[in-house]
Formats: structure tokens, sequence, C-alpha cells
């Protein structure tokens, strides 16, 4: 009986070191951070389908436009520049997206340091930008 309270005993105290690991977060991939971690890493995910979803309504634009036969070259011209103005207008709008994600994943490389002690947050800078948009 000695032998089996010995190895239970020793199970316990093996538990302990577990819980207390998992109390001082040793036992999380990133530490202490996990959780916010990926909810930063879920803006960068938003911001890529965001991304993308402008990309595919982008190619589903025609590159030419349907004209009708009986417009006249001036109406068939007017047709051509408002849809290059309009891809224009898409592109460079995907263009800032990009920025603003190549940004977001530059910080996030930052935050997510075992070291990083700083207070930047792309959750807080999600946040505010999209109350700007809804006003």
């Amino acid at each position: 009986m000695e032998k089996h309270e010995r190895i239970i005993k020793n199970l316990n105290e093996q538990f302990k070191q577990v819980d207390k690991a998992y109390e001082n977060n040793d036992m999380r991939v990133f530490g202490r951070n996990t959780t916010r971690i990926f909810q930063e890493l879920d803006v960068i995910r938003r911001k890529q389908i965001d991304l993308a979803s402008d990309h595919v309504a982008l190619e589903a634009m025609n590159d030419i436009p349907l004209i009708k036969m009986n417009h006249k070259a001036d109406q068939n011209n007017k047709v051509y520049t408002e849809s290059f103005e309009k891809k224009k207008d898409m592109l460079k709008n995907m263009m800032k997206k990009l920025d603003e994600l190549t940004q977001a994943m530059e910080q996030f490389k930052n935050i997510s340091k075992p070291d990083y002690q700083g207070n930047d947050s792309l959750i807080e800078k999600e946040t505010m930008n999209e109350s700007l948009t809804d006003q």
C-alpha cells in the first residue's frame, strides 16, 4: 500500500506543478498575451478579407463596357471614360487598404515580440476607424 500512496502523492505534486504553470501563463504559446495576440490577428484577417473582396469586385467589372450600337461615339467615349475612372478609383482604394494592411502587419510583428512593453493595439485603431466610417 505504501507504493500506491507514493504514486498518488507524486501524481498530486505533478498536477500541482501543472496548475501552477497554467496560473503563471507558462503553458500558453504566447504567454500572458495569447488572447490579445489572436484578437490582433483577427484585425489583420478582416483587413485581408476586405482587400480580397475589393479585388474580386474589381475583377468582376468589364474592362470594356457593353455599348449599344445606336449610341453615338461621344456617348461611347463617355461610357469608357466612366468605366476607366471607376476602376482607377477602386485601384487607388485597394492600394490604400494594402498600405494599411502592411502597416498593421508590421505593427503586429512588433506587438507580438515577447519583450514588447508598448501600448499599441490594432484593435483600438480598428474600432476608431469603424466609428469614423459609421458617422
